[in-house]
């Protein structure tokens, strides 16, 4: 089985036959990024080590895409756009909607969930769950009862956002679910979202 070096530069040379330029310059970048994790790691990269790179060079060129097309370069932004494209086609596919709902109904109905308060088991399927403070990890912990949640920072001063004496968040008969972060595909949230839209509606 080819490492994830081998398979870019198979694919830099099927580039080179073809004559498509675009491609063939996206992925050398993909490659040079390689080859420096590699001696940053001092070994061979695996998928694992492969894929945040491959995130990493579409979030740059999402990124670069939005700044030129701002600047009025709708030219340069659309290349950027494209070789987005390019690097998207190696990541891991994405489950469809259809495969997201029968999954969650699925182990909905395996398990007998049956409402918001089940949603902690829900969550315990994972082999963790992790929260941006220890704060929030012994609230998880607590009245989720879950014993798998990891505290992981991510940068972000927390107790910034916590409410302030005089703030209350207050929907009686509602639940309230508060997801702190940075929506994005390659986060999975929508497979949360999807569960809780479902455990709502049982």
């Amino acid at each position: 089985m080819t490492n994830p070096q081998q398979r870019i530069e198979s694919d830099v040379k099927a580039a080179m036959k073809s004559g498509d330029k675009e491609r063939l310059a996206t992925l050398r970048m993909l490659l040079a990024e390689i080859k420096n994790e590699r001696i940053r790691k001092g070994g061979e990269l695996d998928e694992d080590d492969f894929v945040p790179l491959v995130r990493k060079g579409i979030k740059q060129r999402q990124e670069a895409a939005e700044k030129y097309r701002d600047g009025g370069r709708e030219e340069t932004a659309a290349k950027e756009e494209r070789e987005a494209e390019i690097l998207e086609g190696y990541l891991p596919q994405q489950l469809s909607e259809e495969e997201i709902r029968a999954e969650v109904e699925s182990y909905a109905a395996e398990h007998d969930l049956a409402g918001m308060g089940d949603m902690g088991r829900l969550m315990g399927k994972g082999a963790a769950v992790t929260t941006p403070t220890a704060l929030a990890a012994r609230a998880m912990a607590e009245h989720a009862g879950l014993d798998n949640v990891l505290p992981v920072s991510n940068g972000i001063d927390a107790a910034a956002y916590e409410l302030q004496p005089g703030e209350t968040v207050d929907h009686p008969g509602h639940p309230v679910v508060l997801f702190v972060g940075r929506l994005a595909v390659e986060k999975n949230v929508e497979v949360l979202i999807r569960a809780i839209a479902h455990l709502a509606r049982v």
